[in-house]
């Protein structure tokens, strides 16, 4: 059942309500009013009429006779607080009771936010929510319902769900820690709301407490610090705020907030001392950093005026000079910054380029590299882009977004290697290895010490029958790993495939077909070349010497056509006795008979009766014979 609190300002006596859900009302006792409100007869009148409307079950109109009295008499706001947290409670009891489930968490929330100690109003809430669907103990549903209501402008209910979202995480988690920190934002935005009434104050001692909590557990974040600043901005404790932006500056230079919350406050200091030197100088140094410098150099020339021999106003000047000259180059930053942000990516590198020539080595120059590594990313230029995130990293190692950036694209690299190298693989496997042949080339251009690619292009060709290549790539892949077995036992196996002189014979079956197919076209030329290197890989192949010296014989090279037929009937007289008729034929050419007359005799006794036979015999009587 939905329950009553039994905590709270006046007593009514109101009893349980049985109630499907469980939500529980709260009870109220007029005997406490007289002591409680002495002090204000009309806002004792206000709580009392309060107390008649609640005990009646008009918890609305009592809510607003309550706020009444706590208006009229706000330093009592405890007691107030806990009149309006228990109205809610049995208010939204009312509305669950009706089936108003919605408007029933409204005002159970509202019941927590004016006590936040009301531990029926938030169990109530719990109950109501489950009702509604949702998980009540689960923190994604909590933290997600206050983000909600906080977009929306709903901060007071906000409060509810933040706190429980705070109570289910663990303590020290980033989940305690960003909930935490967005329950001290909240706080801010309440103190505002709530200024000139003590919900407002106490709201702003909380958020004290918990930034100066957060600023303890999370060295790296500048927010609790910034938070910290402007409650003691609020409290009038402007040394104080100054120190608590200057550690958020100290942890991130370029916090636009915590910039403007120095010159804020740096601003109400002058405004109560503007003849102090020293205010005037912190102030100059405080739009100096936010690179407001006209405004700067106005309040330096104001302390100046005032102590024409002050140290510290000539060291600022010259201080201000120096850093107007750094202000020069990270405007150009900003520049390559905004073209960047428009697309045009050559006009932003070459500002980016233009700006670090001059940068000090700061953390600034860090976040410059940065963004030149993005250009170059978005170009498309890995590599440029990771020598950047690298210079990023170099100028502060602490960088997450540069160390990401480069996890990112070595993934992306590797991803993108193994696609292409699974693509090679297969072009080979499908017979096309001229274009695998290519892409292991690219591979390896890529990461020369990839020894894998160098093994699979040396497998490539192998198959194009490239042997001496192959070999080559082989003993690369094995001496850039050389643990692995498959690549020494592969450069063991073809140094001996090659010095039997296999690899070499069927290499030079494949160029001598080359080389035919050549000289058929009648690409003479071409096709002696090839006939050469045949001879070249395989130099006992008697085809090769005997079609070479056809293709000299048909461009008149007669000596060298001479010779080639004589080796190819040396390495194989029964196959090849036409040789010696050529020649014969050959050496008439060059008027050498007697000569020619022994070599038609020689065909002759090989080839009595053969295609030539008869042809011999004519010219051998032609010759005298």
């Amino acid at each position: 059942m939905i329950r009553c609190n039994k905590f709270a300002l006046c007593c009514l006596g109101l009893a349980v309500l049985t109630f499907p859900q469980a939500v529980t009302s709260q009870g109220q006792s007029p005997s406490m009013i007289q002591n409680k409100y002495s002090p204000s007869p009309v806002a004792k009148s206000w709580a009392n009429r309060g107390v008649e409307l609640a005990n009646q079950g008009d918890f609305q109109a009592a809510v607003e006779a309550f706020y009444e009295a706590w208006k009229l008499n706000p330093e009592d706001t405890n007691r107030f607080a806990e009149s309006l947290s228990t109205s809610y409670n049995n208010y939204g009891k009312q509305m669950a009771e009706r089936k108003n489930y919605d408007r029933a968490i409204t005002l159970m929330r509202r019941a927590v936010f004016f006590m936040e100690r009301n531990k029926i109003a938030a169990q109530n809430l719990d109950k109501l929510l489950e009702i509604k669907g949702l998980d009540p103990n689960n923190y994604g549903v909590r933290i997600k319902e206050a983000r909600k209501l906080r977009q929306e402008g709903y901060v007071d209910e906000s409060v509810a769900e933040y706190l429980k979202a705070v109570s289910l995480s663990k303590q020290g988690s980033q989940e305690y820690l960003k909930a935490k920190l967005e329950l001290a934002q909240i706080y801010q935005v309440i103190y505002l709301k709530y200024s000139k009434t003590p919900v407002g104050r106490t709201r702003l001692q909380k958020m004290l407490v918990l930034a100066n909590e957060l600023a303890k557990s999370n060295s790296k974040d500048s927010r609790p610090h910034i938070l910290i600043g402007r409650a003691y901005i609020a409290a009038q404790k402007l040394p104080e705020a100054i120190d608590a932006f200057e550690k958020a500056l100290a942890k991130n230079p370029n916090n636009l907030e915590a910039q403007e919350g120095l010159i804020g406050a740096w601003t109400k200091v002058v405004a109560i001392a503007p003849k102090e030197v020293d205010n005037l100088l912190g102030l100059s140094s405080a739009l100096m950093r936010a690179g407001q410098s006209e405004q700067a150099k106005a309040y330096l020339q104001k302390a100046k005026a005032i102590d024409p021999n002050n140290k510290d106003v000539d060291d600022l000047i010259a201080n201000f000079q120096k850093t107007e000259k750094e202000l020069e180059v990270y405007k150009i930053a900003e520049r390559a910054l905004k073209a960047q942000k428009s697309g045009n990516l050559d006009q932003a590198i070459d500002l980016y380029q233009l700006a670090i020539k001059s940068l000090p080595p700061t953390p600034e120059a860090s976040n410059v590299y940065f963004n030149l590594g993005i250009a170059y990313q978005s170009k498309g230029n890995d590599e440029k882009a990771i020598t950047s995130y690298k210079q990023a990293l170099k100028y502060n190692p602490a960088n997450q977004d540069a160390k990401s950036a480069i996890e990112q694209i070595n993934k992306k690299i590797v991803l993108k290697r193994a696609a292409l190298s699974e693509k090679a693989v297969k072009l080979q496997s499908q017979g096309k290895i001229t274009e695998a042949v290519t892409l292991y080339k690219q591979l390896i251009q890529e990461k020369p010490n990839d020894a894998q690619s160098h093994f699979n292009l040396g497998t490539a060709y192998q198959e194009q029958k490239r042997y001496a290549l192959a070999l080559q790539q082989y003993q690369k892949a094995s001496k850039l790993d050389p643990s692995s077995s498959e690549f020494r036992n592969t450069v063991q196996q073809m140094k001996k495939a090659m010095n039997s002189g296999v690899f070499q014979s069927a290499q030079a079956t494949e160029v001598l077909k080359e080389a035919v197919s050549l000289q058929q076209e009648g690409r003479i030329n071409q096709a002696i070349g090839k006939y050469q290197q045949a001879i070249a890989l395989d130099s006992k192949n008697p085809q090769s010497y005997f079609n070479l010296a056809t293709a000299l014989h048909s461009v008149n090279n007669i000596p060298n056509a001479i010779n080639n037929y004589k080796k190819a009937y040396q390495l194989d007289p029964a196959n090849y006795p036409e040789a010696n008729f050529f020649v014969a034929t050959l050496l008439e050419t060059q008027e050498k008979y007697p000569d020619a007359l022994n070599y038609y005799k020689r065909y002759l006794e090989d080839q009595p009766n053969s295609q030539y036979s008869e042809e011999a015999r004519e010219r051998m009587t032609m010759l005298g014979e």
